[in-house]
């Protein structure tokens, strides 16, 4: 398995990079807002390949290889502050019936 890029929109796709055997336990590394992939240590995913998973490392939209939006971008506060947005997929989540 290599880096890849996976379109999860119309306008999205997501550069991933999958590493280890595909039949190992799944770790899914996600790093910090604005942060690339590369960010994680090769030596570190080679840790957890060497420990058997299989670990995958991706690139948030607007970061690194994954699609790049135009426009401004809102600082920190104007992400805490902006009002939610509809959801722009069909799917539903299950719920959790109440105990």
């Amino acid at each position: 398995m290599a880096e890849r890029k996976v379109r999860i929109s119309d306008e999205v796709e997501l550069c991933i990079d999958e590493l280890g055997p595909s039949d190992g336990p799944l770790v899914l590394l996600v790093m910090g807002l604005g942060l690339q992939l590369v960010w994680w240590r090769d030596d570190f995913c080679a840790e957890l390949i060497r420990r058997g998973f299989r670990v995958v490392r991706y690139d948030h939209r607007d970061t690194g290889r994954s699609t790049p939006f135009s426009g401004p971008v809102p600082g920190a506060l104007g992400f805490l502050t902006a009002a939610p947005k509809p959801p722009t997929s069909s799917r539903t989540w299950p719920t959790t019936p109440a105990s």
